[in-house]
This record gives structure tokens, sequence and C-alpha cells, in this order.
């Protein structure tokens, strides 16, 4: 996983977090929260996916 690809898997977690949130599914939001949290870190540990020095802008 590259670290473009977790940023837009975590900006399509936080969308259905904050879906279950306005639905009034607060457990379910923070669920989904947490799940993206171990996925990340387990990603991180799994492949250095930061780069070591800054990404230059397009």
């Amino acid at each position: 996983m590259t670290y473009r690809e977790l940023y837009f898997h975590l900006f399509g977690v936080v969308e259905d977090a904050v879906d279950a949130f306005e639905a009034g599914q607060g457990i379910r939001g923070m669920q989904v929260l947490l799940e993206a949290l171990r996925d990340g870190e387990e990603a991180h540990m799994n492949q250095d996916i930061l780069p070591d020095r800054p990404v230059p802008e397009t």
C-alpha cells in the first residue's frame, strides 16, 4: 500500500464514519474509525509507507 492509497482509503473511511454519525449511529462511526486506525498502523508496520524526504509538489 502506498502513502497515496492509504490517504484515499482514510478519506473514504472518514466519509463512512461521518455518514454513520449523521445517521445517529455514533458507536458504528467510532468502530469504523478505530478499524481504520488499526489498519493504518498495521500497514505502516508491515512496510515503510512514509517517504524519508518530502514529496515534491506537482
